[in-house]
């Protein structure tokens, strides 16, 4: 990427610079803060391997909404929407990352969205034995602390959490009784248990052909894409950067350090960050491009590397079930072919066009989740209790970090 750059840029040199591998994390952080804080940091960071909102706060790195001059009809937007703190942008995504779940048109009963009480109630009402393919502790986060619109987990609007609340109760004790064992998400087990309806929804970290192809047979070709619930009827997916840049406070190459960062959210950026994406090299969609034309190209090449010839026939009339695909290392429920068909791509698009940005300040708060967690989910503490002590600690955070 550094290269391509620089081979098109007669004004600036961009070098990057890796952490040491015998360094820690606490170690390289100690490091990184006394350089920054001496005005001899690097003049972009990557803010994955740092607190990017404290930083902004503080004065450490710099807005950068003049890199935004750009015809945003040619972008996910929402992308860059949760980069920003106190409404100024920060940072900016090379790539993206969508998140969702899909189920039955039954437990979605015609909903084109649903809130939290309804997705619970509809689970608790479908008879199966569990929610989704995800941990306790993912189901927490996922369903309560990232739907901004949810008043009833935090009122952003007041900075007040409301985590002692029945909602939020109800959300802890849903988790801990129709969560998944960590660790089994992809297990062969797991997709037969939602096969089978014993696990009601599945859980979507990227769509690609295969993935699609697994829904329609898990749902007897009547899947749902409703999503993540939202209080306000809003996209059932969220959005989130893969990796982000910042430009150091201190750099004395500021103007260099935005050109790179328009060069990067450029066409040619863009186009240069998916021919090294696994939609060139290993035929899925690992990180979304922000630029609609890019994901027209990555899945152009998604589906000429998918191509059915060469795949297993899983059975001799061609219907879907579960099998193992040679190569691919775990269990899919998928037809022969794994390409994306322009319904799948509608799907696709919309669910990538809807999808709602995840605040910075969630990624600062769930570390107190998973800390308080552990207690409740072995037994040690009620879920009225750990609601508490989660909620303290959540308003202590707003309340300094207004």
């Amino acid at each position: 990427m550094g290269i391509r750059y620089n081979r098109s840029n007669s004004d600036y040199r961009i070098s990057f610079c890796e952490i040491e591998e015998d360094l820690s994390y606490e170690d390289f952080m100690n490091k990184f803060s006394a350089e920054m804080a001496t005005g001899k940091g690097p003049d972009i960071v990557a803010d994955y391997y740092i607190d990017f909102t404290s930083l902004a706060k503080n004065g450490g790195i710099i807005p950068l909404d003049d890199v935004l001059e750009i015809d945003k009809s040619q972008y996910i937007t929402s992308a860059f929407d949760g980069c920003t703190v106190n409404g100024k942008l920060y940072s900016i995504p090379y790539n993206v990352y969508i998140k969702s779940f899909v189920t039955s048109e039954e437990i979605a009963g015609g909903r084109s969205s649903w809130t939290l009480s309804e997705y619970m109630d509809a689970i608790e009402n479908s008879g199966a034995e569990k929610a989704i393919d995800m941990s306790a502790f993912e189901i927490v986060i996922y369903f309560g602390l990232w739907d901004m619109s949810n008043k009833n987990v935090i009122d952003w609007d007041t900075r007040k959490s409301n985590m002692e609340g029945e909602e939020f109760v109800r959300l802890l004790e849903f988790a801990k009784k129709y969560a998944i064992e960590d660790g089994k998400q992809y297990e062969l087990s797991t997709r037969q248990d939602i096969y089978d309806g014993k696990i009601a929804c599945k859980n979507i970290y990227q769509l690609m052909g295969d993935n699609m192809a697994e829904c329609d047979a898990y749902y007897r070709g009547t899947p749902s894409y409703i999503g993540f619930p939202s209080e306000t009827g809003e996209g059932g997916s969220y959005i989130y950067p893969s990796g982000c840049l910042c430009v150091n406070a201190d750099s004395k190459n500021t103007e260099g350090a935005k050109d790179f960062l328009r060069w990067l959210i450029s066409e040619e950026g863009q186009r240069t960050i998916n021919d090294y994406s696994y939609s060139k090299f290993y035929g899925g969609i690992s990180c979304q491009s922000l630029r609609w034309d890019i994901i027209d190209k990555q899945i152009e090449d998604y589906n000429i590397y998918n191509d059915p010839k060469g795949h297993t026939e899983i059975s001799s009339d061609g219907s879907p079930h579960l099998v193992v695909i040679a190569g691919r290392g775990d269990g899919v429920v998928s037809p022969k072919d794994y390409r994306l068909t322009d319904e799948w791509q509608s799907i696709y698009k919309e669910i990538i066009r809807s999808a709602r940005p995840v605040n910075s300040e969630i990624m600062d708060i769930r570390y107190i989740f998973e800390e308080e967690l552990g207690a409740f989910l072995a037994g040690q503490k009620t879920a009225e209790e750990t609601a508490k002590v989660i909620d303290s600690r959540v308003q202590l955070y707003l309340d300094e970090n207004e």
